[in-house]
């Protein structure tokens, strides 16, 4: 029994040190169109996707410690002289 309460005692003591450090990460999808500005452009077939993406690293107090922000944008422009 005794052995059992040291285990127990052990894992409630190092359990912040392993949990400490998290990451988290979120990421915002949307699309961008033309019709969204204002005034709205008319600009048919023009448009663009993107990936914005947020990793966040907190230490045990949960305060942030590094964070990195990437930005995925694929767009599509259509030149009206020249349509494809």
């Amino acid at each position: 029994m005794r052995r059992l309460c040291v285990i127990v005692l052990f894992c409630l003591l190092a359990a912040p040190y392993v949990l400490g450090d998290s990451q988290d990460t979120v990421v915002f999808r949307t699309r961008m169109l033309p019709d969204n500005e204002v005034p709205p452009i008319v600009a048919a077939g023009n448009g663009a996707s993107a990936t914005i993406t947020v990793h966040v690293t907190r230490d045990e107090k949960a305060n942030i410690n590094a964070a990195t922000v990437t930005f995925d944008i694929d767009y599509q422009i259509i030149d009206p002289r020249n349509p494809v």
